[in-house]
């Protein structure tokens, strides 16, 4: 179920090349990556690393997929009431997992790519390791911006956004 969840690749979205690689573990686990056009200048894309294992675990990765697909839908249909950017959306999911009570919480990284001016709005939820960006012939990890907590721990934890201008030829990856 949980590789049936996740996006086919490779796939060319608004420009992007949008490619991962899964090894599967011997336990179910809450390991998870998508990435999904949300205009056609913007492309949203997150890494998600559910704490633990098992059932639950998995359990959280549909949850997660499941309220981002909602908001992404609510967005392009102008139905999203607050700012659609990667802050708000860690908050929304921040609420939604303390609200299930399932003592789980999410290291995420989420970003929106904007094609347009080629820049990148991210936030960080307790990610580790970082995200690296290469471009330039250089690898550097993303700057993680403020502090933040992991999804799912604390009722007022803060989510900040930060942008970063890209070079035209980059590539974002990371491992969980």
């Amino acid at each position: 179920v949980q590789l049936s969840m996740l996006p086919k690749p490779p796939q060319n979205i608004n420009n992007y090349l949008c490619d991962h690689c899964v090894i599967p573990s011997l336990y179910l686990s809450g390991d998870f990556v998508d990435y999904q056009s949300i205009s056609k200048r913007n492309v949203l894309f997150y890494i998600g690393d559910v704490s633990g294992h098992g059932s639950s675990s998995a359990f959280i990765t549909v949850l997660l997929r499941f309220r981002i697909a909602q908001m992404r839908r609510e967005y392009i249909r102008g139905r999203y009431a607050a700012e659609f950017s990667p802050a708000q959306i860690l908050q929304e999911l921040n609420n939604d997992l303390l609200d299930t009570g399932l003592d789980k919480h999410i290291t995420m990284c989420l970003g929106i790519l904007d094609n347009t001016n080629n820049c990148l709005d991210y936030s960080i939820a307790g990610h580790h390791p970082l995200p690296i960006l290469y471009e330039k012939g250089k690898a550097s990890f993303i700057d993680p911006g403020k502090s933040s907590f992991p999804i799912g721990l604390v009722d007022d934890a803060e989510y900040f956004n930060t942008r970063m201008e890209l070079a035209n030829d980059f590539t974002i990856f990371s491992s969980i």
